[in-house]
């Protein structure tokens, strides 16, 4: 795991980051998100990150060959990303109770395998499986794995409108 790739991973996994200006009570769930493994085009596999603050913000990390060794997306603070980020907050926070309580968030080793997870008051929750049974609608699981599918969409959308030229 490259250092930039694991300061950000750090950042997203400390819930003190996310304390409001206001000194608000944080919610039951302050970050919720995915980490998974997949392969680059050399075959190694390469970590993905992708996680949701309750305060509306949102980002997406992977592993990747650059000199950094890391890419991704940083939510635009749109309507858009918030409204992704609290769909996905929505149903992390139906799932939670189905999920196991855990010192700290496993890092990714198999391909195929997606972790989902929680943080907030009570600690880190996790909830691993195949990525083909999460995509199955009788999965207890299905809305917040595809409520991650959906930021991801977003960021897309998001990254086109940047790289859009403007029009004369």
């Amino acid at each position: 795991m490259t250092s930039a790739f694991e300061n950000m991973r750090n950042f997203w996994l400390d819930i003190d980051n996310f304390k409001n200006k206001d000194n608000q009570e944080m919610p039951a769930i302050c970050v919720c998100g995915i980490e998974f493994c997949m392969l680059d085009h050399y075959q190694k596999p390469k970590k993905v990150f992708i996680a949701a603050s309750y305060l509306g913000n949102a980002s997406m990390y992977f592993e990747n060959n650059s000199k950094s060794g890391i890419g991704g997306f940083i939510g635009n603070n749109s309507k858009e990303i918030k409204e992704a980020s609290f769909n996905f907050l929505k149903e992390a926070q139906e799932c939670q109770k189905n999920m196991a309580k855990t010192e700290t968030l496993p890092l990714p080793t198999e391909t195929g395998k997606i972790t989902l997870f929680t943080i907030g008051k009570e600690g880190v929750f996790t909830f691993t499986e195949n990525e083909d049974s999460l995509r199955n609608q009788n999965n207890l699981f299905y809305k917040f794995y595809m409520a991650s599918q959906h930021l991801i969409g977003v960021f897309r959308l998001q990254q086109d409108a940047q790289q859009k030229p403007a029009q004369a």
